[in-house]
């Protein structure tokens, strides 16, 4: 457990020199310099033994929900922990790891549910191929918390099939959402499609930056995206569909058309990792030529 302080308003840096009954202490103290905490599980607490009880789950759940000064939390499970706490025996395990390692699972959701009474927290982390039935309490923090300004969502399998209804939960709720991450989470056009329309009945809500790196979309996703883009009401200033190898050249026409209809630049544009080719390159080329006003302020497009 680690506590992270202000670098600058966008990035936080972490202290590991504190011991976690420091942390604890911190924390629970209501300590001014404390801007954020971070929660991980990985296989290395779980080979040496020192994975956190469900009372130290508590307890710093209790501390975290009491805390007026606390802007981040972020919430980390390494992609290996389910395979080293199912495994019978693991080359890996320490000498002195429990026989019967305690269930993340619950140590998660009871977290999750004391963190429903803090209300001050803005910045929100979630990274880590967590279970199906965490989503009901994520959701819960989500419909309470209202002023978050920072959303990101990583690593999440169980994200791709549920997304209607957290992503309800989390922008319904926020009126002051400014970026919403949803990053290697395996999410399709299907799971996109429901993401925009959540976003279009509620554009006073909608976030100004969108992160969709490393998922599974394609050109229906696009043609979602170029949808929103399109709806006046939305000031989308920020997309990243990195990493979506799926995107083909009638995805780039999607794009290349929503902004050139628009005539209002993004900022930045992210299609990174995306083989779309000397066909791709010159359908976006021809869409900035066409409309010179409507060429982001960043375009990124390495290794394409």
């Amino acid at each position: 457990m680690n506590i992270y302080r202000h670098v600058n308003e966008d990035y936080y840096n972490p202290d590991r020199s504190l011991s976690i009954a420091k942390v604890l202490h911190l924390v629970e103290e209501n300590d001014p310099s404390v801007q954020a905490i971070q929660i991980s599980i990985s296989p290395y607490q779980v080979s040496a033994g020192t994975l956190l009880t469900l009372s130290d789950f508590e307890r710093v759940g209790r501390a975290v929900a009491k805390n007026t000064n606390l802007e981040a939390l972020i919430l980390s499970i390494h992609y290996r922990v389910k395979n080293f706490l199912l495994a019978d025996e693991h080359p890996m395990k320490g000498p002195h790891a429990p026989k019967d390692p305690p269930d993340y699972k619950i140590h998660l959701k009871r977290l999750l549910e004391l963190l429903c009474e803090n209300r001050s927290i803005i910045h929100f982390e979630s990274r880590g191929d967590h279970e199906l039935e965490l989503l009901a309490p994520l959701e819960s923090f989500f419909s309470v918390n209202e002023n978050l300004d920072f959303v990101r969502l990583s690593d999440w399998t169980a994200i791709a099939a549920n997304t209607q209804s957290l992503l309800t939960a989390i922008v319904k709720r926020q009126s002051s959402l400014d970026t919403l991450c949803i990053e290697r989470c395996t999410l399709r056009d299907e799971g996109l499609k429901e993401i925009t329309l959540t976003l279009k009945s509620c554009p006073e809500a909608c976030p100004k930056k969108l992160y969709l790196g490393g998922n599974s979309i394609g050109d229906g996703g696009c043609v979602s995206i170029s949808d929103v883009r399109n709806n006046t009401k939305i000031d989308l200033k920020e997309i990243d569909l990195s990493r979506n190898s799926s995107i083909g050249l009638r995805g780039l026409q999607s794009i290349s058309t929503a902004l050139a209809m628009k005539g209002r630049p993004f900022e930045k544009l992210d299609l990174s990792f995306i083989p779309f080719g000397d066909a791709g390159f010159s359908e976006l080329v021809e869409a900035f030529l066409d409309c010179p006003k409507a060429t982001p302020k960043y375009l990124r497009l390495r290794y394409c």
